[in-house]
């Protein structure tokens, strides 16, 4: 029984040893795997690809929103639809403000 005992003993500070190790292991994957990650989007350069002007529109754009009128009156839905003009009809887009 007491060889038993000193067996399980002995094979449970064998086991806390190897988590440690598994443990250690892990975190350095985990780290070279960060770091390779930082390294391939390093390589990426975004702004050279961007104009002067587009970098400062997207600055903007990413801070700027619209809402309007998001809960509509009823009355909106109750409009005839028109009769002399198709909804795929280019003549519709048109207006005395382009012209």
């Amino acid at each position: 029984m007491r060889k038993a005992q000193l067996e399980i003993t002995e094979l449970k500070e064998e086991l806390r040893v190897q988590k440690l190790k598994y443990t250690e292991i892990e975190q350095k994957y985990k780290n070279l795997k960060r770091s390779a990650h930082k390294e391939k989007s390093k390589g990426k350069d975004k702004d050279s690809l961007l104009h002067d002007k587009d970098a400062l529109i997207a600055l903007h754009a990413r801070r700027f929103g619209v809402m309007n009128e998001m809960f509509p009156s009823k009355n909106v839905f109750l409009q005839p639809r028109p009769e002399d003009i198709n909804s795929d009809d280019s003549d519709r887009w048109e207006n005395d403000e382009d012209a």
